[in-house]
């Protein structure tokens, strides 16, 4: 069943067929990062997560865990020379094919919004190498933020692990296995477990085991919400990045120019106020735009976790030509 529009712009088409391409792509970088986050959790230090929770020191956590380090090594992987071999069957792609397939969706988008009579024309293999080139900086930068957020969240709960309530549910495999929560998520679990354990009935060996599952599954379900988030966001990230290279390329080649085509954003769906204050604004290609809301500038979506903005490129509107009447 195919998506309702969410803007009046003719290239709404293109962008719904990128945004259904998008949710693929993102549905597997999900399932990606919810390995890399049960992967990361195992490599951690157990000493150090030991000695985090025996004194609630959240210093210690620092001790386990080397973010540049793993957020390097990830991003290589994510943009390594493994190209997509096929796309039929239920085959479990790795996050580099993933990240291909998504710059193929933010190229193929590029040529949609392209004039039609320069399409064919336009180096598509300079603008994938250039996306790449972007795309490596941009999501070591993630994966640091990423990798820091975690470690935030360990924290909140290693600063925890003193409380009564705490001790139904954090020992240091456990603690482990919570590595991907934010510090806001964490936040959340610790007042949730205290509520239960202090506001309820007597704590039996039977209802403390009904907390612990409870706040076990909430768990699993955060870990879940925010590797959907961080997978979407790399992936419009892809997507984005690839059709701003594409312009860029197709810029550079002479095949048009400033002064005939520019760039306007398109604010989608329910937008939010920045995503307001930049809709309907223009900017020349490989220049930002400026948000009438805060004043902040962006080169391309998404502005936000599930942004549904995009771009189109349009012809510059030249002044008419007066013509003067001869007199009689």
């Amino acid at each position: 069943m195919s998506r309702p529009p969410l803007s009046n712009a003719e290239e709404e088409p293109a962008f719904l067929k990128a945004d259904e391409a998008c949710d693929r792509c993102a549905a597997a970088m999900k399932a990606a990062i919810l390995g890399r986050m049960r992967a990361a959790g195992a490599s951690l230090h157990r000493p150090s997560l030991a000695l985090a929770m025996a004194y609630a020191s959240p210093s210690a956590i620092r001790l386990a865990f080397k973010p540049q380090e793993h957020a390097h090594a990830w991003a290589t992987e994510m943009l390594s020379d493994e190209r997509f071999a096929g796309k039929a069957g239920p085959k479990k792609l790795t996050e580099a094919q993933v990240v291909d397939e998504a710059v193929d969706v933010g190229i193929e988008l590029g040529l949609d919004t392209l004039p039609a009579k320069i399409r064919k024309l336009v180096d598509v293999d300079a603008a994938r190498a250039l996306t790449r080139k972007r795309l490596f900086a941009g999501m070591f930068r993630q994966n640091v933020a990423a990798y820091e957020e975690s470690l935030a969240g360990l924290e909140r709960l290693a600063s925890a692990a003193r409380l009564p309530s705490m001790a139904t549910l954090v020992d240091i495999e456990r603690l482990a296995s919570m590595f991907g929560l934010t510090s806001r998520q964490a936040d959340a679990i610790v007042r949730a477990t205290e509520a239960l354990f202090n506001y309820g009935p007597k704590n039996t060996k039977a209802r403390l085991d009904s907390i612990r599952r409870a706040m076990v599954k909430r768990i699993e379900q955060a870990l879940e919400m925010r590797a959907e988030v961080l997978g979407r966001t790399l992936v419009s990230e892809a997507i984005a990045t690839a059709q701003t290279a594409l312009f860029e390329v197709a810029k550079r080649q002479g095949l048009f120019s400033d002064e005939e085509k520019i760039q306007v954003w398109v604010a989608r769906g329910n937008a939010c106020p920045i995503c307001q204050g930049l809709d309907g604004k223009t900017a020349a290609v490989g220049e930002a735009f400026v948000s009438d809301y805060n004043g902040e500038t962006y080169y391309q979506e998404p502005v936000h976790p599930n942004c549904k903005c995009k771009r189109r490129l349009v012809t510059v509107k030249t002044p008419k030509r007066t013509t003067r009447r001869r007199a009689a």
